[in-house]
């Protein structure tokens, strides 16, 4: 009886502490980690010690971090959506005219800049 109980006791607390419990969600807003960008001439990049990437995503501000560092900030609005079977993919207008198209499908987001290049974020909160 103790052995049953002690064993429960274990689940419930490796359930509640557990960091793995992100909310699967196709929301544009949250904050994000980079895991890379492809495409150009350039090729692949991925994060590194030195070029470690987040974003921030509020409900009409987008925010990018390298390293810390706020590196881009701009207002946005929403041009349009459109809602699949486990994603949404959102046209991304910033105040400049510059458009992004942004899909989200199963907690990773990810970014079309220009047609060519492309780059993946994780959902962290």
């Amino acid at each position: 009886m103790k052995t049953s109980r002690l064993l429960i006791l274990i689940i419930a607390l490796t359930l509640t502490f557990c960091d793995d419990n992100i909310r699967i969600s196709t929301d544009l807003k949250g904050h994000w980690k980079w895991k890379s960008t492809c495409g150009g001439i350039v090729g692949c990049t991925y994060p590194s010690q030195t070029n470690n990437q987040n974003m921030i995503i509020q409900e009409t501000l987008l925010q990018q971090f390298v390293n810390g560092d706020l590196t881009f900030s701009k207002s946005y609005s929403i041009k349009s959506l459109v809602e699949g079977d486990n994603s949404m993919t959102y046209e991304v207008e910033f105040d400049d005219d510059e458009i992004w198209t942004v899909e989200i499908s199963n907690n990773i987001l990810t970014i079309l800049y220009n047609s060519v290049i492309e780059s993946t974020y994780d959902r962290i909160r």
